[in-house]
């Protein structure tokens, strides 16, 4: 697969590498850092890369649940530096208004994801990001409730782990939906 990519039904959907979720921010991910260079890595094998971010406003009843974080335009929700940004065609705010928690790719106010999906004739998506537990679950088990087939990068995708073994739990949740686990290294698809 040296030098080619997936095809234009195929899209990566990058979920949620912010600032608040990476290591000294307000809602830190451990290994939130160290999935950037695995993302960047895959970005190169499709035609179409999605990005989707927390963009909370300042009161929220998601804050019941969680610190304040991703509050829109804040530094906190700004995309991590070292995230190949320049790739995105799209981006997808979630979280904004003041009574859901917006954990889902799917639900995006900004845009109607799935309507978008579908123009775009996308059949098969590559998600990662963070977190593992959170949004990216919630994401994956929307995807497949709408029919996608999914694949997930296990190792570009990290956990909260509220409770230990969280991560892996959700990961089997999201098998048992029956999205594909991918581990290891893309192929060459050149840049």
């Amino acid at each position: 697969m040296s030098g080619e990519g997936f095809g234009r039904d195929t899209v990566l959907l990058v979920v949620d590498v912010q600032n608040d979720f990476c290591p000294g921010g307000a809602l830190p991910v451990a290994e939130g850092d160290a999935i950037i260079p695995v993302i960047n890595a895959w970005m190169p094998c499709f035609s179409t890369v999605v990005a989707s971010r927390d963009w909370h406003p300042v009161r929220s009843v998601h804050f019941e649940k969680w610190p304040p974080h991703c509050i829109a335009g804040t530094f906190g929700a700004q995309f991590r530096a070292g995230l190949d940004t320049d790739r995105f065609s799209l981006v997808l705010d979630k979280g904004t208004g003041d009574a859901d928690d917006g954990y889902s790719a799917f639900e995006a106010t900004s845009e109607d994801f799935e309507r978008w999906l579908r123009e775009q004739e996308v059949h098969t998506l590559y998600v990662c990001g963070i977190a593992t537990d959170y949004c990216v679950l919630q994401t994956v088990l929307d995807a497949r409730r709408l029919g996608f087939e999914v694949r997930v990068l296990r190792d570009a995708v990290a956990a909260v782990e509220v409770h230990a073994g969280d991560g892996e739990r959700a990961l089997q949740e999201m098998q048992a939906a029956g999205a594909v686990l991918v581990t290891g290294q893309p192929p060459e698809c050149g840049s």
